[in-house]
């Protein structure tokens, strides 16, 4: 490769106006050796790789937990058997989980897709689904368990750090639609035995979200329409307890805390969230 030199003749600089006049005049020089062989080769390109850390451990701001492998490379079959993720007893080894350090993390390698014909005649044309299968077999595919409101955050040696993060589109619908259950007890009643079970009133999956008909002097969740699932003996059930929903009576003086006179009834059951707290926009 040629090598060019610039040589500077004179500068002639007045007093003014920060400006000045330079003349020049540039020679081509033969270099000492050439960088590469110019010599006639076997067509092979040479490819480097570069690690990639994907989440940081230390950075609140970061929503990786962990990522799945898959099974080979060129797959997007996912191996479950472990998973990589900086969250780790330090101390001791614990299946799934493989530590995240510098010799596990990810090699990739830069490549590039021509989208134009690239074999004689050069005349036939790429369809762009064609181009987008061909560019996406050169992805690498993680699995991940991540913070979906909170970007995932790439680093190299060399490169800035990327973000990547879920359009809200892939998991808004879900939000809409998430509600809570969950089992809880046992919990204080200022009573002194729960209400007698009303086979009219039996919990199925049609009646689940419905406002309850009866309520229990439960402490107030706060946000959220919520139920109580107050399970019940089944002599004719097979041993499987039968329910009834029951809603949250939300009484009380919180300006004047203290404990009402007895007696009270320890209960064990469900709460559920009945409708979502995030509710669309549309």
């Amino acid at each position: 490769m040629p090598n060019w030199t610039c040589a500077i003749l004179k500068d002639d600089v007045g007093v003014g106006p920060p400006f000045g006049n330079q003349s020049t005049k540039s020679k081509v020089q033969e270099p000492e050796r050439y960088l590469t062989d110019l010599a006639e080769t076997d067509g092979r390109k040479e490819y480097y790789q570069f690690q990639v850390r994907l989440g940081d451990r230390d950075a609140s701001y970061d929503g990786l937990v962990g990522y799945f492998d898959t099974t080979a490379p060129g797959t997007d079959e996912l191996n479950l058997d472990y998973i990589r993720t900086f969250f780790f007893p330090e101390r001791e080894e614990m299946t799934p989980l493989k530590p995240l350090n510098n010799d596990e993390y990810p090699l990739f390698t830069p490549f590039w897709e021509p989208p134009y014909p690239t074999k004689v005649p050069y005349s036939d044309p790429i369809e762009p689904a064609d181009f987008d299968n061909r560019r996406n077999a050169h992805m690498s595919v993680f699995g991940a368990i991540i913070d979906p409101f909170t970007p995932v955050h790439a680093y190299s040696s060399f490169l800035p750090s990327t973000q990547l993060m879920l359009p809200p589109w892939t998991w808004q619908q879900a939000m809409n639609t998430m509600t809570a259950f969950f089992h809880a007890g046992p919990l204080t009643l200022p009573l002194d035995d729960v209400p007698n079970y009303d086979a009219g009133q039996k919990l199925t999956t049609q009646n689940a979200r419905d406002i309850p008909q009866r309520d229990l002097p439960l402490l107030s969740l706060g946000a959220g329409d919520w139920s109580w699932f107050q399970p019940y003996d089944d002599k004719n059930g097979g041993g499987e307890p039968v329910y009834n929903p029951f809603g949250i009576e939300k009484r009380g003086d919180l300006t004047k805390p203290g404990f009402q006179d007895g007696p009270y009834t320890a209960v064990e059951g469900f709460l559920q969230l009945r409708n979502p707290i995030v509710v669309s926009k549309e």
